[in-house]
């Protein structure tokens, strides 16, 4: 009976972390697991033309548009949707670039269709098994901060102090000398530090500027005026939050064009007032879009690009915040605890 306990429990802490990895980094895992398996829908190829690289900015994304050419039922389609999307951070413009001119050269795309409701609907079948999106990293850089901060702290006290502020007592025990050093004075500032290093460490990574610029990492992009327009709040079902959603107006090379600003998630007390606050600070205002030379349909802009924006918080963020606190807090001063 141990044995058989021994082994599920392996088996639970190996798949168990698994499955994990897959949902958070595997977009076709995700959908081949959640959205086929409760659904009716039946997958065709469809041909792709008159593709265009864009930015997604409502859904934090990288996306090529196409008409898609398909037949359903017996009957032919053809609807302008998206063909592809991609929220890995290490999409590199060349990367991008190499990608729509695999569907320009007729690359045919795998959709999902309802043929018994509305069969001009398609909804795309993510192609990659592997995506590396920045909510996934970040919650890694999470978690491995923690447990690496958490082993130091736990370990600090194993560590011998200097055999020169040791002596034997009477009984032959190794016993520390009186007024010399504790062997806690050295390593508990060591555990605060490393306890600041990782709540920097958060607090950067849910900073507003630095998420918004890691984007135009790998891009070789031209900063060109832009406005925002059409902007409203929306409310995501997949996160559960609200967000302030703009497209953005951009002129290049003699051509006005329309993008997707960087939607900002609203997730502070959303109330409809300090919602309609916030659209009507966002709309109109002047901001900076980063456009590809090569294909100018693709542009970055940000609804707002302060370096830190309370709104953003919310109490999800605001529980893991404390929880890794207090935590920490405890294993430094279990740490000092056993240093006595």
């Amino acid at each position: 009976m141990r044995k058989v306990k021994k082994c599920l429990a392996i088996v639970l802490y190996t798949l168990g972390p698994a499955f994990f990895l897959c949902m958070f980094f595997s977009p076709r895992f995700s959908y081949q697991l959640l959205d086929r398996a409760f659904s009716s829908y039946v997958t065709v190829q469809a041909a792709p033309r008159d593709c265009a690289l864009v930015r997604r900015g409502n859904a934090h994304e990288d996306g090529i548009v196409c008409t898609l050419d398909y037949a359903a039922n017996g009957k032919a389609a053809s609807v302008k949707a998206v063909a592809w999307e991609s929220e890995s951070i290490f999409n590199t413009q060349a990367a991008l670039h190499r990608r729509l001119a695999a569907f320009v050269q007729g690359q045919p795309v795998d959709i999902d269709i309802d043929p018994d409701h509305d069969f001009k609907r398609p909804q795309v079948v993510p192609q990659d098994w592997f995506q590396a999106s920045a909510a996934g990293l970040n919650l890694l850089v999470f978690v491995g901060l923690f447990a690496g901060v958490g082993y130091a702290c736990t370990t600090l006290n194993d560590a011998p102090g200097r055999r020169a502020d040791y002596d034997y007592d009477a009984h032959g025990e190794l016993v520390l000398k009186r007024g010399a050093g504790s062997a806690g004075g050295v390593k508990l500032p060591l555990a605060w530090l490393l306890w600041c290093l990782l709540l920097l460490a958060m607090c950067y990574l849910w900073t507003n500027r630095p998420a918004n610029h890691r984007l135009l990492l790998g891009r070789e992009l031209a900063p060109t005026p832009a406005i925002l327009t059409h902007c409203e709040s929306a409310y995501t079902g997949y996160k559960g939050h609200d967000q302030i959603e703009c497209d953005t107006a951009y002129w290049w090379q003699g051509r006005k064009l329309r993008g997707q600003a960087e939607a900002i998630d609203f997730r502070f007390f959303p109330t409809d007032a300090r919602l309609d606050r916030a659209v009507e600070a966002a709309e109109g205002r002047h901001v900076q879009a980063y456009v590809d030379p090569a294909q100018p349909s693709y542009a970055i802009a940000f609804v707002n690009d302060d370096i830190f924006v309370p709104s953003t918080q919310g109490l999800g963020n605001i529980m893991w915040t404390v929880i890794f606190c207090a935590l920490t807090l405890g294993l430094i001063f279990t740490s000092r605890y056993r240093s006595r």
